[in-house]
């Protein structure tokens, strides 16, 4: 069993870290600069990841602790590989098949795509999956932190072209290297965008703890 609470405080403590890591950006080259930005924003996303995934799986599997009760779930008693395959089927919207198991971990879904997540939640139906999935749905500058991620790990033509397209959503956003954006300014919070997705985590957990 595993406990909401637990889980929203790695959480907390991870982008901590994050938060403290930024502080030291100040007087680097700028290829010093894209190192470190780059690394705060991978270590982001995995934060972020690894949440989704703990959270997500003890959900469907039954086995999140909510105000010292668990959760039911349509499917229970599953060993992980089978658990594993049933999110690869929920998250790409298919109904899984009785006996089924994920070929590969590499296979899993993507644990910190917005629109992943919100199909689990409506693919297994666990109990109170419909609010946890409207909590997700306010992912929308975590939708560009996952680019930002991709684009700064790949550096392919297609994820450019991407990139550059999210652009006419901030101000301030030139860039030399793709962590940059992570100083690209929010038009509704006036800040650098990195807090807007640290924001979006803390309110998207934040309230499906209400759900307790």
């Amino acid at each position: 069993m595993v406990s909401i609470d637990f889980l929203y405080h790695t959480l907390t403590r991870r982008i901590a870290r994050v938060e403290r890591y930024l502080a030291d950006d100040k007087s680097k080259s700028k290829f010093d600069l894209a190192l470190h930005r780059s690394a705060a924003i991978s270590h982001l996303w995995q934060s972020w990841v690894l949440h989704c995934r703990a959270l997500l799986t003890s959900y469907i599997s039954g086995k999140l602790v909510v105000a010292g009760g668990s959760l039911s779930s349509p499917i229970v008693g599953l060993s992980e590989d089978e658990l594993l395959y049933c999110a690869q089927q929920y998250a790409e919207g298919n109904v899984p098949k009785v006996g089924g198991r994920i070929k590969s971990h590499l296979s899993e879904p993507n644990w910190g795509d917005i629109s992943k997540a919100v199909n689990i939640c409506a693919g297994n139906s666990f109990e109170c999956s419909a609010y946890v999935a409207s909590c997700y749905a306010l992912g929308v500058r975590l939708r560009d932190l996952q680019l930002c991620r991709n684009t700064c790990a790949h550096l392919s033509r297609g994820q450019l072209k991407d990139f550059n397209s999210s652009r006419v959503r901030y101000s301030s956003n030139s860039y030399l290297h793709p962590s940059d954006m992570m100083g690209w300014i929010d038009p509704h919070t006036l800040q650098p965008v990195w807090h807007s997705w640290i924001g979006e985590m803390l309110t998207i957990t934040e309230l499906i703890e209400l759900s307790k």
